[in-house]
């Protein structure tokens, strides 16, 4: 693995090879997750079109959900089959997801925890940052800009610092400030908060555990045995960490956003991020009770 061709042109992208148990696992995984999905859509009469659409949606859901999972606890291969098997329902239900904010989360999180080993290559970060600004120039989501401001600003702070995203984190700064001053602008006043506060109290009250737990969990992080990618170092717990309040915070933030929409349950759109979070906890807590 150390020398995958892969490594030459990124140090964010990680290859799935399948000489690697987990890795051949989630590559069975994906196509079934795209037959499954693809079923979902034939059984309510969508197009053909549609059915091949949500093939691909299917394993791509499945894949980003795992990779996130396994960034989030990397001595933990558990955890992301965890989050795997709790986002996997809703593609048998056909629900929409959002899964360019879990493409976010996730490079956001391998620019900070540094899974692979060296700093983010400078096409790395041009990718990571398009990536983001791409969903808060398209959706107005100006608090996404901040997080993201953030995790590379601790990119920048954090062991085997890089400065140049110090960079990058200001233009993210600079693009949340101007989609601000957009969203100030005149606009409609909101109807009425009733629907967010009646049919989706229950799934707000989901997200609030999750955070905390997910947060305890974040805290409590014990120093890693995993090594980097393709140097051998162990893993930074503070990198890890950070890297984990990142996805936890951009979760919130386009969560927020779809809170404000017409419909807000919309913001179960986010559900792979949640999920993935929660499947991080449930595989700490089975680490804890067998005395990991």
């Amino acid at each position: 693995m150390p020398h995958h061709p892969l490594y030459r042109i990124t140090h964010v992208g990680r290859p799935v090879e399948p000489k690697y148990p987990t890795n051949l696992a989630i590559l069975v995984l994906m196509p079934l997750a795209g037959l499954v999905g693809a079923l979902s859509q034939w059984y309510a009469g969508a197009s053909l079109g549609m059915i091949a659409a949500w093939f691909l949606l299917g394993g791509l859901t499945v894949f980003l959900t795992w990779a996130l999972g396994r960034e989030l606890a990397p001595d933990d291969n558990p955890a992301a089959f965890i989050a795997v098997a709790l986002v996997a329902p809703l593609l048998v239900l056909g629900v929409n997801l959002d899964l360019h904010a879990v493409a976010v989360a996730l490079m956001l999180t391998r620019v900070v925890n540094r899974t692979v080993g060296p700093p983010a290559k400078l096409s790395d970060m041009m990718f990571t940052l398009g990536l983001v600004l791409s969903l808060v120039i398209l959706r107005l989501c100006w608090p996404l800009a901040l997080v993201a401001a953030l995790a590379l600003w601790w990119d920048s702070r954090l062991l085997d610092a890089n400065p140049r995203a110090r960079v990058f984190s200001a233009v993210a700064v600079v693009i949340a400030m101007i989609t601000l001053s957009i969203e100030l602008g005149p606009k409609p006043e909101p109807e009425s908060l009733a629907l967010c506060c009646g049919d989706m109290t229950w799934p707000l009250v989901t997200a609030g555990v999750i955070t905390a737990l997910f947060g305890l969990v974040t805290a409590m992080q014990p120093a890693l045995a995993s090594k980097c990618d393709i140097v051998d170092w162990s893993l930074s717990r503070e990198r890890v960490q950070a890297g984990m309040l990142t996805t936890l915070l951009v979760t919130i933030a386009v969560t927020s956003w779809h809170l404000r929409a017409d419909d807000p349950s919309r913001a179960l759109m986010t559900a792979p991020l949640w999920l993935t979070m929660a499947g991080v906890v449930l595989g700490r807590v089975i680490g804890w009770a067998r005395g990991e």
